[in-house]
């Protein structure tokens, strides 16, 4: 997994709104499913931010953009990622893709000063940050990112660990996942199977592997 992460950044002393702003804009739909607003809304909303440039509430931004917009009323069931008082942020080396970052609990800020002013990096938004959860908290986050990499890498990356977790404890992974539950699992059978047959299931040229994970 270290070898798709370029820059990995201790976030507790940055100041959220000075140093850095959450860009994660997340729509519950009626039944409670989390849903990233470029998904519903078809939509880049990361492209907005890269082009904006903005240095003031991400959200508020995104309101007032899309208010009165085709997309209608977007003040219902929107709102950013959880605040972490203490994340880990993690830049990775190609372009996140929000979509599958939310479905896998984690929430996107965008760095506002220093040498990584403009960048876009990952963090594990559903940290609970209980004195008797520490090491379970430090295991979900390291398991959504692994699932994160797999999912959107699926012909560079391969983890034997995030496999057996998906086979044997889909239980325990499945409440860790945000959405399309069933839609991801099957997925990832699709890429076990492709690595355990060394490549020659679901075999797809270069220039196809957009295939699997979109």
């Amino acid at each position: 997994m270290i070898d798709f992460i370029e820059k990995i950044v201790d976030a507790e002393q940055l100041i959220h709104g000075f140093d850095y702003a959450i860009v994660s804009i997340i729509v519950l739909d009626d039944d409670f499913e989390t849903y990233s607003v470029d998904e519903w809304y078809n939509m880049d909303s990361l492209a907005y931010f890269e082009t904006e440039r903005l240095k003031k509430n991400h959200y508020q931004a995104f309101l007032e953009l899309w208010k009165g917009s085709r997309y209608g009323n977007v003040g219902m069931g929107i709102t950013p990622t959880q605040y972490i008082r203490n994340a880990t942020f993690y830049l990775p080396k190609v372009r996140i893709d929000l979509s599958a970052a939310i479905t896998f609990s984690l929430g996107v800020v965008e760095i506002l000063r220093g040498e990584y002013a403009g960048q876009f990096m990952l963090y594990y938004s559903m940290k609970m940050n209980e004195e008797d959860l520490v090491e379970a908290d430090a295991l979900d986050e390291i398991l959504m990112l692994k699932l994160y990499f797999q999912y959107t890498n699926p012909f560079d990356y391969y983890d034997k660990g995030v496999d057996f977790l998906i086979k044997n404890k889909w239980g325990y992974t499945e409440h860790l996942i945000m959405n399309k539950r069933e839609e991801v699992k099957a997925r990832f059978k699709e890429i076990s199977e492709y690595h355990v047959s060394g490549g020659t299931s679901h075999l797809l040229e270069k220039s196809q592997r957009e295939a699997i994970v979109n």
